[in-house]
Formats: structure tokens, C-alpha cells, sequence
């Protein structure tokens, strides 16, 4: 439910703000606070944080480490098939607002290394809601899961305001995401449930191995 408001909020911002507007207003409200921020937070969207996330839940459970693998991997091969082979040529924003960044009228966010091109859809946010999206189905807590809802808004949000993508590539780019994630979970996870071995954890499977010994 708090993803549909969610999409409906981005949908508010295309109508009354604009796709490339948007960049432009969030651009006008930056700081060094938010500079910091948005910075930091970007990396939960970041390849090695998925991996990290994923080795985190192999040695929870097996079957939860298998599941969220698959999980993370195809909503993000998607991603990259789209963005690679479909979308290629479309700008991103340092293109887009070049003579805006030349004249130093554009706020740039020091340590950022700004691409040119494979805009759309965003990685980092398919990636980071693919990762929201296996926490909210392991997860039942309702605090947690605005929580983790929230952290990945807010990292989709950071590559609008980091100059990597627009408002359309975070909007995909989470689409992507949650919806693919949360079929392939729904079509693996009953598979890997019902296999014994993948009902331990990694260390648990150490264990068992000593004791055979």
C-alpha cells in the first residue's frame, strides 16, 4: 500500500512538476547537509551492497539467500538489457544540463563521477527496491518495512539529486524493481521452502558437517 501512495507521488510530480523540472527544482534546494546525504545513502543501491545483503541472508537461512539472489539478479539484468540495448542513447543529466554545469549554474556534488549516457531506467534504483522489497516479504514488522520503504526512496532520489538520473528513471527504475522482484519471489520461494537442506543456515550446515565426522 505504501508503494502504490509512493507511485502515486511520482506520478503528482510528472503532472505538476515535470521530468527534467524536477532535477531543476532539487537541484536549487541543495546543501552541504543534504550533499552529504544523498552521497552517502546513494551506495544502498550499489552492487556491493546487494551482494553484501544477499551473503547476509545465506548465512541466516539458505533458502533466504537463494530466493533474494534470484530475486536481486533478474529485476536487475532487466535493468541493464533496457538500459544497454534498448535505451542506450538517452542522456543523462549531465548532458541534458551541460550548459548549465559549463556556466556553473548547476550544483555538483564533489566525489560524484557523472556518466553521460544509459539514463534509463535507473540501476542503482531497481536495485535498491529489489533489496526493500525481499526485507518487506521476510519482514512482517510494519515499522520496518516503511522503514526499509523509505530508505529506498530516499536512494532513488539520490540519483535525481546526484545529477545520475531524471524523476522517469527512478520511477522505472523502482518499478522494475519491486514488481519483478516480488514475482520472482513468489514464483522461487515456495521451491527453495520446501527443500530441507535450504532450511538452515550456513553455519548450521558447517555444524552438521562436524558432527558427521
Amino acid at each position: 500500500m505504501c508503494f502504490l501512495f509512493y507511485l502515486i507521488g511520482i506520478v503528482f510530480l510528472f503532472i505538476f512538476v515535470g521530468n527534467k523540472e524536477f532535477s531543476q527544482l532539487l537541484n536549487t534546494l541543495s546543501s552541504s547537509i543534504l550533499d552529504a546525504f544523498f552521497y552517502f545513502i546513494t551506495y544502498l543501491g550499489d552492487g556491493v551492497f546487494a551482494a553484501l545483503f544477499i551473503v547476509f541472508l545465506f548465512l541466516l537461512r539458505l533458502s533466504h539467500g537463494f530466493v533474494s539472489l534470484i530475486s536481486i539478479l533478474i529485476p536487475g539484468l532487466i535493468t541493464q538489457v533496457l538500459k544497454r540495448c534498448f535505451f542506450p542513447s538517452i542522456p543523462r543529466p549531465s548532458v541534458v544540463f551541460n550548459k548549465f554545469i559549463e556556466s556553473n549554474n548547476w550544483h555538483l556534488v564533489d566525489g560524484v563521477d557523472l556518466h553521460s549516457y544509459f539514463s534509463f531506467p535507473s540501476g542503482h534504483t531497481t536495485t535498491v527496491f529489489s533489496i526493500c522489497c525481499v526485507s518487506i516479504l521476510l519482514v512482517k514488522n510494519k515499522f520496518y518495512q516503511l522503514f526499509v520503504l523509505l530508505l529506498a526512496v530516499f536512494t532513488g532520489f539520490s540519483r535525481i539529486y546526484l545529477s545520475q538520473h531524471f524523476l522517469i528513471d527512478v520511477f522505472i527504475g523502482s518499478i522494475v524493481g519491486c514488481l519483478g522482484t516480488f514475482l520472482v519471489y513468489v514464483l522461487f520461494n515456495s521451491f527453495f521452502e520446501k527443500r530441507d537442506w535450504t532450511r538452515f543456515s550456513v553455519f548450521e550446515m558447517g555444524f552438521q558437517k562436524l558432527i558427521k565426522k
